[in-house]
């Protein structure tokens, strides 16, 4: 699961922006209607949901993109660099990401580089352990365990101007495992909307695999709850075997059946039951301890559904090791009667049209009178630094 996300000099970010997925220190969780939004077992009590409010063009999608570009320079390396990416300001781009994995392990991972494609600082932290760290062209490698001759020919080897990550160069012959480090980075899933036209009528729904369907079908429950959450009247559904092609073989539809014994095929459902059922073979992975990160859940689904998703299915008992972190613009959401404060960000862009963030729990509201959501729209929570 993941702990916290750090990014800075990417697209409209320019100074450094950090979002914790746990309580702020000392918060009170337990014993308290919030228990069910945390994973309370856990160190550090991850939370099972974030909320990201911001208005249009303030810099959400944008962050979605910048962990999908961390999890790419983590799994791939820097690969071509994309000027474009960088924020206009900014010589040098930043991410730092915590993951805790199965084993309660919590590792640390920040990197930067800069225009010309290199690497300006790096380093891996376990446990609070340092195992190694890069910067100004100088490796440090910390393992008593490893023979030092073999450390100092490494540090030697790569104290230089590298267009790669050490993270990359290193991780076969670290003495430390790191095996769940990438698995816990391969845990984590984008869904990003924004290349979807949202003036469309027509959404199309994929097959789905048979892997997919049978995940679905043991977690009928789960799946039916989900659906009923948007409409009632769903009572049941099941799959069609088809011909996807002469490559690819067999896939699957799903028909929905209703309250009447009538079937429906998905293709002429309304765009939130497609866009929930699309992504329910991602959100039901929660239940393996993926966590899911959905740019604007919120389109195409009511209010009344989304609420029904996040008190019966995110923020249950039954969510044992999953989270579930998306971006939104309904305020009815922005209720402490539903979500601790430190679950809920807001994104806004200050006078240099850089992208800050905040969680609400930076905010004084003790003598506030007036609601969350009208304090919101009245720009409260936007902050200019």
């Amino acid at each position: 699961m993941i702990l916290d996300f750090s990014v800075g000099g990417f697209l409209s970010f320019k100074p450094k922006q950090t979002v914790y997925f746990t309580p702020y220190k000392g918060a009170r969780i337990g014993g308290t209607k919030y228990e069910e939004n945390f994973h309370t077992n856990i160190d550090r009590r991850p939370m099972k949901s974030l909320l990201l409010f911001g208005d249009n063009a303030s810099g959400k999608t944008n962050w979605f993109y910048a962990l999908l570009r961390m999890k790419d320079i983590i799994k791939n390396g820097l690969g071509d660099i994309d000027l474009d990416l960088f924020n206009k300001h900014s010589d040098e781009m930043c991410f730092g990401i915590s993951l805790i994995d199965d084993s309660d392990n919590i590792f640390e991972y920040d990197v930067s580089l800069n225009k010309e494609g290199h690497i300006c600082s790096e380093v891996l932290v376990k446990n609070n352990i340092t195992i190694f760290e890069f910067r100004e062209n100088n490796l440090n490698i910390y393992e008593e365990s490893k023979n030092v001759e073999e450390i100092k020919v490494l540090e030697k080897l790569f104290s230089k101007p590298s267009s790669n990550t050490l993270l990359l160069k290193l991780k076969d012959v670290l003495e430390t495992s790191i095996d769940s480090f990438f698995t816990s980075v391969d845990n984590i899933k984008i869904d990003s909307e924004s290349l979807l036209n949202r003036e469309m009528k027509w959404v199309p729904v994929e097959s789905f695999t048979e892997k997919t369907k049978n995940e679905m079908e043991r977690l009928k429950d789960d799946v039916l709850s989900i659906l009923q959450s948007l409409d009632s009247t769903i009572i049941d559904f099941k799959f069609i075997e088809k011909i996807i092609d002469d490559k690819d073989g067999h896939g699957f539809d799903m028909i929905l059946i209703r309250g009447n014994g009538d079937q429906f095929d998905l293709n002429s459902e309304s765009l939130g039951i497609k866009k929930i059922t699309n992504l329910l073979p991602k959100m039901l992975q929660i239940y393996k301890g993926q966590s899911i990160f959905i740019d604007e859940l919120d389109s195409s689904i009511g209010t009344k559904a989304l609420i029904k998703l996040f008190n019966s299915f995110i923020n249950s008992r039954n969510n044992c090791s999953g989270q579930i972190i998306v971006s939104t613009h309904n305020l009815s959401l922005l209720d402490l009667d539903m979500f601790h404060d430190s679950q809920i960000y807001f994104v806004n862009k200050n006078s240099n049209l850089s992208t800050i963030i905040h969680s609400l729990s930076e905010f004084d509201l003790r003598s506030e009178k007036k609601g969350i959501d009208e304090l919101y729209m009245k720009g409260s929570f936007e902050v200019d630094e």
